[in-house]
């Protein structure tokens, strides 16, 4: 028992220490508004925390910060009618757009992540950074932390088909087609997801993922 419990502790440590060579990793945690550097100081050594927000700082500074910023006052909305003509702004929206100041100070890396972090409730951080509000409010940061956070954390989807797929294809059933492959798959990723139950039979099975009516007993008759 105690050498696993080493062992665990062992590998958590290695990733640990890994994370702090991605600096995509470091963002991530800073740029999720529900963290910020809060997260970092209950976690991590002041030493190590401080040269991984450096280094999350050098994409900002090197990619974002310097990006220009969108010309709010011609932002509309999409019609629903392409040849519909957009309608010239009102005298009060010149107006509104022309004292609409953006502060740059708010606009930056090093103030946000070191600002209070804020109740999420059912959104995700992607979420957070896509409501209008937001970018308009960090017309830059907001593209840093769209990137970022759309980055998949893990890879272990198609690794996993990949590995149901070798099952599928022993040695014996090397001369499987592509197509019969792919239908094999989806069919097993239907019934483990639960969207197919595995006692249907056939008939029924066919019918579900193709959305079809079968006649198997008229098929065996023409044959």
């Amino acid at each position: 028992m105690r050498n696993a419990i080493d062992m665990a502790l062992f590998v958590l440590n290695k990733y640990y220490r890994l994370s702090q060579n991605l600096p995509a990793c470091i963002a991530a945690v800073l740029l999720d508004p529900s963290k910020r550097k809060e997260y970092l100081k209950k976690s991590w050594d002041r030493e190590e925390m401080n040269e991984a927000i450096g280094q999350a700082q050098t994409i900002w500074e090197t990619e974002y910060k310097d990006l220009p910023i969108p010309d709010e006052s011609q932002y509309r909305p999409r019609s629903l009618h392409k040849n519909k003509k957009l309608s010239p702004l009102s005298a009060f929206d010149e107006i509104r757009a022309e004292l609409t100041v953006i502060s740059q100070s708010e606009d930056d890396f090093l103030p946000f992540i070191n600002a209070a972090p804020v109740n999420l409730y059912d959104q995700t951080p992607l979420q957070w950074w896509c409501l209008e509000a937001h970018r308009i409010r960090y017309p830059r940061l907001h593209r840093m932390a769209l990137d970022i956070l759309s980055i998949p954390p893990m890879s272990d989807a198609p690794e996993r088909t990949f590995s149901c797929g070798r099952r599928t294809i022993a040695w014996s059933r090397a001369k499987l087609k592509s197509e019969s492959i792919q239908m094999v798959e989806t069919l097993s990723n239907l019934v483990s997801q639960g969207f197919i139950s595995p006692n249907q039979g056939m008939r029924e099975l066919l019918e579900a993922v193709c959305d079809v009516d079968i006649d198997l007993d008229s098929a065996d008759e023409e044959d």
